[in-house]
């Protein structure tokens, strides 16, 4: 086992039902998505059994990047009916089992939408994408380059200058209902070659036919697909890119704010209205007051009144095309607001 493995994590056996599998609790910070597959990899040419990550926190990248763009959304899993929900997000697709699949293609067919990323479940792929797994690529590191109409969607981004990925990617090939939005470069040399085309660098020089972002309708519902996952990258544009194609699936949010980018924005429903709550999510000791922000919820009927609890202050609201619209008070941490009906 390499020293850098071995010294970053708790190793433990664990089983899965009859399946025996390797338990890894990280000692220290989790690598990035690459290196953990990498590892994944070294392991496995020891052990050939399942890796699972046993992790007391997640990665909060793609929470930030829908908190900060204001966008919606709930975690939800085999417990959850997310048959209720507009858009489902899966990230880093891995394998799973086949009885998932039936659910999740008539969720699509029903009017659902779906954003994954990811190959590891190739039959899912295969199936949602009407496409043939053919492999990865030899060239660990590679660029998407968006087609010439879809170039805003990629923040400027396009064939000449794409945007880089750290990892392999898949290599499929889809059928004439996808519609591609962005295919792979690869760098002028794959990694086995002695060759270069930079000293410090392999910049992009192969353009492929390889689809690395596509879109495909599926009955009443919609699929965006990327190869590789573009909303694990802690960067500004790849966070950007990523909300860019979750707008292509849907903008009917159940609401919708102005809100700062450290103010997470959550509405459940109870008995008798809408709870919205709003916190401050900055982790310093001291933080700034937030100025006042417009909140705007969705409903089929207008409610009887808005109150910011505990103190049940009067908040004034509107109702049109379809949202209760107020303006929150100046936060300091949290605030709390109902709307009842």
């Amino acid at each position: 086992m390499p020293v850098y493995i071995a010294g970053s994590y708790d190793f433990h056996t664990a089983y899965i039902g009859n399946r025996r599998c390797i338990m890894l609790a990280p000692t220290e910070e989790l690598a990035t998505l690459p290196a953990l597959k990498k590892q994944i990899v070294k392991i496995q040419q020891i052990d050939n059994v399942p890796v699972v990550f046993e992790l007391t926190t997640v990665s909060n990248y793609r929470r930030k990047s829908l908190i900060e763009n204001n966008i919606p959304f709930g975690v939800v899993g085999n417990f959850r009916n997310y048959k209720d929900y507009r858009t489902l997000i899966i990230p880093a697709l891995c394998d799973m089992e086949s009885s998932f699949f039936d659910d999740i293609e008539n969720y699509i067919k029903n009017g659902g939408n779906v954003y994954l990323s990811g190959s590891d479940s190739k039959s899912l792929v295969e199936r949602l994408l009407n496409c043939k797994y053919k492999g990865s690529t030899e060239a660990v590191n590679v660029y998407i380059a968006p087609t010439a109409e879809n170039e805003k969607l990629f923040l400027g981004f396009n064939e000449e200058y794409p945007f880089p990925f750290e990892g392999k990617a898949p290599i499929i090939e889809c059928g004439d209902d996808c519609e591609v939005l962005a295919y792979f470069k690869l760098p002028y040399t794959n990694p086995d070659e002695s060759r270069f085309a930079s000293i410090h660098s392999n910049p992009p020089g192969v353009l492929t036919t390889y689809p690395a972002v596509l879109r495909r309708s599926l009955g009443n519902g919609s699929i965006v697909w990327s190869g590789v996952s573009l909303e694990a990258v802690d960067m500004y544009e790849y966070k950007r890119i990523f909300i860019n194609l979750l707008e292509t699936l849907t903008k009917d949010y159940s609401f919708v704010s102005n809100a700062p980018s450290d103010v997470e924005i959550t509405v459940f429903d109870c008995d008798d209205g809408i709870l919205v709550n709003a916190t401050v999510l900055d982790e310093k000791a001291f933080v700034d007051k937030v100025l006042p922000f417009e909140i705007f919820v969705k409903s089929s009927v207008s409610p009887k009144g808005v109150n910011k609890l505990p103190d049940g202050k009067a908040i004034s609201f509107v109702y049109e095309d379809g949202y209760v619209k107020f303006s929150s008070d100046a936060l300091d941490i949290f605030d709390m607001y109902k709307i009842y009906f």
